[in-house]
């Protein structure tokens, strides 16, 4: 099988709601358990950052499904590329909420105070979400983050 990483990032639509959120990743450890994809979200209440890695027909086909989807606005691809081996193979779909821990973490990979991930480049929104990847555990094929720290 090929296999390709692809980091993109996007800004929550105008009309997101925070069941919004939930369904997402329902949908995503469903769907993506089926198409054998694997990734990690960061979902902050303005952008999501995500990686999905998997083989080339099935993660392009999930991108075009997210362009197309209307909770995401300005969806830009910061890194695809051939990937030897997965870095989220335990989940089908983690997931790492906006805290401060998370948000002083993600500070050394951003050019400038604000989040701005499209500003970051793909091969550092990749290294940051590898650096959370330490808040998230499993549970039953699901990714959840242990971290409870207050929302930003």
């Amino acid at each position: 099988m090929d296999l390709v990483r692809l980091v993109y990032v996007s800004q929550v639509g105008s009309n997101f709601s925070d069941v919004d959120i939930s369904q997402i990743l329902e949908k995503a450890q469903t769907s993506n358990q089926e198409l054998d994809v694997t990734g990690i979200l960061l979902f902050t209440s303005e952008h999501f950052v995500q990686c999905l890695e998997g083989s080339r027909p099935a993660v392009n086909s999930l991108y075009n499904k997210i362009i197309q989807d209307p909770r995401h606005h300005d969806v830009q691809i910061l890194l695809y590329n051939d990937a030897y081996s997965r870095e989220f193979a335990d989940w089908r779909m983690g997931y790492v909420g906006a805290t401060q821990f998370n948000q002083d973490a993600w500070m050394q990979f951003l050019p400038s105070t604000d989040f701005n991930p499209a500003a970051m480049g793909g091969h550092n929104c990749l290294k940051m979400l590898l650096s959370l990847r330490s808040q998230i555990r499993t549970i039953g094929g699901e990714a959840i983050q242990t971290s409870q720290t207050q929302a930003c």
